[in-house]
């Protein structure tokens, strides 16, 4: 269209509102065609969504009220990872063997479990007595049992690895899956970054002591949501005893579960526990990463710089108690009473809706999200009637995404004026 015919048309507009034409005069209801055809454009759809944000508010969460003994501490959803309860999360603290979590982790991202593996010499080497090295045994650390020559499947070193605790295990594992230690500690950084976790610096696949070797609660807890995604790790860390099978070098022999959350025959058995990993060294204390779940609620809690090794199984039960004690709350935004208002270039008065349902959500306090509403109108397709849906109206945590999204139905019925439908071609050609 030349420059020229559009200062006529503005100006015909012009000259028509000059006149003051009847608007409630009407002509047959122009009625859009369906868009089935690729090629065929209906103009009279073709207006562009408008969107409207117009309510952003933060709701604060209530924690939950708990006393705990370890120097950090979290409590986390699995499935959204939401924070119900923290004590210096964020803080670096050794980790002790609950690294395990991360390297099982790691490992099956990376390997098939029924990948075999040949244990090394370097994988069973033991520092002397006042070593400091990255990643060589201690004399009197855990232990799978397993032995120089001996060829097993990943899926077994992992029960070994989570269930006795095996820091032989853990080393054959990164020998076996990288050329070297240090390409396999490389990688396992790089992957654990990819996770999120921006304050954890491994520098051995077991938990042994070193300065460096640190992690955070809240980074272990990420660690754990990733791992409950995987079938295989589940099932392990829920296992209470596995028999190892018969090797090139051994006879098939027991493993048993460190973690007494999952024993039924000891006293801090807990039938919400579904497993997961115990850890202690000197520095690092009594360290516990431990999962629950009822319903569809699953929870993660990690406690880091614990004091004994009942203190940290009585703290993830006072966690687990307080959450799973929560009567969810329902909150309502908006219902059909509530209207809304869509502006219009076409006609001479706002286009109202409004929802066809409630707008609601339920959640737990700990759990409450911050929200965010908006709505998103439709491509303006004239004639309307009164019950048609013309836009929607959504509610989004503003950490999770969208929570619930409800139709908006125009209020009236619209028919367009002579004067609107000029308006209308104008505007559409």
């Amino acid at each position: 269209m030349g420059p020229f015919a559009k200062i006529g048309r503005k100006f015909l507009v012009h000259l028509l509102d000059s006149y003051r034409i009847d608007h409630r005069r009407t002509l047959p209801p122009i009625r859009p065609e369906p868009l089935t055809h690729p090629k065929r454009k209906n103009k009279a759809c073709q207006l562009p969504p408008w969107l409207a944000l117009f309510f952003t508010f933060s709701l604060q969460a209530t924690p939950l009220q708990v006393e705990v003994q370890a120097k950090q501490a979290i409590l986390m959803r699995a499935d959204n990872h939401k924070v119900l309860f923290s004590k210096k999360e964020h803080e670096k603290a050794f980790p002790a063997s609950v690294t395990k979590i991360a390297t099982a982790l790691f490992a099956v991202s990376r390997s098939p479990i029924d990948q075999t593996i040949t244990v090394t010499p370097e994988a069973l080497t033991h520092k002397y007595l006042q070593e400091i090295h990255r990643y060589k045994l201690a004399t009197d650390g855990t232990k799978m049992g397993i032995v120089v020559g001996e060829t097993l499947l990943l899926q077994d070193l992992l029960y070994g690895l989570l269930l006795s605790s095996g820091n032989d295990a853990a080393n054959a594992i990164a020998f076996g899956l990288a050329p070297s230690m240090e390409i396999f500690m490389e990688e396992f950084g790089r992957y654990l970054n990819s996770l999120g976790c921006q304050n954890t610096t491994l520098q051995n696949p077991h938990g042994l002591h070193h300065e460096e070797h640190l992690s955070s609660a809240y980074d272990l807890a990420l660690i754990a949501s990733e791992a409950l995604k995987l079938d295989v790790l589940r099932k392990i860390v829920q296992t209470t005893s596995y028999i190892k099978p018969k090797s090139n070098k051994q006879k098939p022999f027991e493993l048993i579960q460190s973690n007494l959350l999952i024993r039924k025959q000891s006293p801090y058995f807990d039938p919400r526990a579904i497993g997961m990993k115990t850890g202690y060294t000197s520095k690092a204390g009594y360290t516990l990463i431990a999962a629950a779940k009822v319903e569809d609620r699953e929870l993660i809690a990690v406690l880091l710089g614990e004091p004994s090794s009942k203190a940290r199984y009585l703290d993830a039960k006072r966690l687990f108690d307080a959450a799973f004690a929560e009567q969810k709350i329902e909150k309502r935004f908006f219902g059909p009473e509530h209207f809304f208002t869509r502006p219009s270039t076409i006609l001479n008065h706002p286009i109202q809706a409004s929802p066809a349902l409630d707008l609601k959500v339920s959640f737990y306090p700990s759990e409450e999200p911050s929200y965010k509403a908006s709505i998103h109108w439709q491509p303006l397709c004239l004639p309307i009637k009164m019950g048609d849906i013309i836009g929607t109206l959504q509610l989004v945590d503003t950490l999770n995404g969208p929570l619930i999204e409800v139709p908006l139905l125009a209020k009236e019925s619209i028919e367009l004026t002579w004067w609107e439908q000029i308006k209308l071609w104008w505007q559409t050609t």
